[in-house]
């Protein structure tokens, strides 16, 4: 990896005053100097002191940018509004939930340079357990996203196998390989890439936005590809799962991806 390699750091931030003090130390501690990261982060209007926090740790280390919203915009309209400030050739989307671990940008940055195609690389996701949080996924259907949110136990023991394809079981997470579908709780990106597709569609307010910005990058010809060496720890909280509102937005958004990208039923 050569030294000249410039990297940015894109954080969306909403309410997240409890966990984003983590996530930007583990930044700054774990990301090298040499890549000379700038974090940008964009708040959509918190209420809950998260602006007030991050300006105390940006006083505390001249990389943290912060750019107050006036309002929600969602997940990926706030990340375009990054996007649009981004010098560097190379952007890491992050999530306010994730904690960097030694080594991680490192790696991923080394799998963008091998190859030029290569517009995204994510890393293993683990629990704070430790355990590994199975978020590669192929593209989705309706069938499969059926089974894992709303199929009673029975069904979702019949299809076992075809959930665990799903959850790409069978090419494990120890190995590189391709993505369908990237998680976008970290995607290290190159910035040429991002900008060839306009970003991220800003008509998802939250969630499968980055199941369409994975499809619209592989459309235009890029490659998103997952690196095991690369690991974080990612604090997740499921809320589409966990709360009536969450699952409205997380079924508009299919609704949306399905209707972009063809009703794939099976």
């Amino acid at each position: 990896m050569t030294h000249q390699m410039k990297l940015s750091v894109g954080i969306v931030t909403y309410n997240n005053i409890e966990i984003i003090g983590d996530t930007l130390n583990s930044l700054v501690e774990n990301i090298p100097a040499e890549l000379a990261p700038q974090i940008i982060i964009y708040d959509n209007a918190s209420s809950d002191g998260t602006p007030e926090c991050i300006t105390g740790l940006s006083q505390k280390s001249g990389k943290i940018r912060l750019v107050a919203g006036r309002e929600n915009l969602g997940f990926g309209a706030a990340h375009n509004r990054i996007l649009e400030q981004v010098e560097a050739p190379y952007h890491m989307i992050c999530n306010p939930d994730i904690i960097m671990h030694p080594g991680a940008a490192e790696r991923l940055l080394e799998m963008l340079e091998s190859d030029e195609r290569i517009a995204v690389a994510t890393p293993k996701f683990l629990n704070p357990d430790g355990t590994v949080q199975r978020l590669n996924h192929p593209h989705p259907t309706i069938f499969d996203l059926f089974l894992r949110r709303f199929a009673p136990r029975f069904l979702r023991e019949r299809f076992r196998e075809r959930i665990q394809r799903y959850n790409m079981n069978h090419m494990g997470y120890d190995t590189t390989y391709d993505l369908d579908f990237a998680s976008g709780a970290l995607m290290a990106c190159r910035t040429e890439a991002l900008r060839d597709v306009g970003g991220f569609d800003p008509r998802y307010f939250l969630y499968f936005e980055d199941a369409d910005l994975s499809r619209a990058l592989q459309a235009r010809g890029w490659r998103c590809v997952f690196c095991p060496e690369a690991v974080v720890t990612h604090q997740w909280k499921r809320e589409a799962y966990t709360n009536y509102r969450g699952t409205i937005r997380s079924l508009a958004s299919a609704f949306r991806y399905f209707r972009k990208w063809g009703w794939q039923l099976y």
